[in-house]
């Protein structure tokens, strides 16, 4: 039986420079610590598309990566503690109000065919969420207590139909955050 889209991602830290892709698909985490050493170049306003539909509330609890939406509070320690978890299937989503350790801001797609190289991968996903950044939180990345993270497509996912990283943001100094990140300016 085929692995569904989506159902599996693989969660890697930033700072890993080979990551190993399972054969049984899913997502990756790349937590950003030296994206405030990246050189600005002025990107291109994001147009909104890349955020994901609004539509639904995610049942809290344990919840499937592909009905994960946009605003989804999650308790997902691996992406404030830059560990390596390899892939996941699915996240806690929590209510906003109580203590969580990320929100869901953006679902940015992959323009490509192909699937890309490591580094191709991480790269667009890390412009990108960078680009969703400012207007979901309503402050600068770089003058912000929050700092941010992504899920990507492994190769297995991609070959059903997975073309998008999940931009995940959390508190840069590694705390829970309380309430939802849109535009709190923090």
């Amino acid at each position: 039986m085929p692995v569904p889209r989506s159902v599996v991602r693989r969660l890697t830290a930033a700072a890993l420079a080979a990551v190993v892709v399972s054969a049984t698909g899913g997502c990756s985490l790349a937590p950003l610590r030296d994206a405030l050493d990246r050189a600005l170049d002025g990107g291109s306003e994001p147009s909104g598309e890349e955020f994901a539909p609004e539509g639904r509330e995610s049942d809290e609890g344990n919840t499937d990566m592909d009905a994960i939406r946009l605003g989804d509070c999650l308790n997902d320690e691996e992406v404030s503690n830059d560990e390596s978890v390899g892939e996941v299937a699915s996240l806690d989503v929590v209510d906003c109000d109580e203590p969580h350790d990320s929100e869901v801001f953006g679902f940015p797609a992959y323009e490509l065919s192909d699937y890309p190289s490591d580094d191709e991968l991480y790269s667009i996903a890390d412009e990108q969420c960078f680009d969703l950044f400012e207007p979901y939180v309503g402050a600068d990345y770089d003058t912000s207590s929050l700092d941010f993270s992504y899920y990507t497509p492994t190769r297995a996912s991609w070959k059903y139909g997975d073309r998008d990283a999940m931009c995940v943001l959390y508190d840069v100094d590694l705390g829970q955050l309380t309430g939802s990140a849109r535009d709190s300016r923090l």
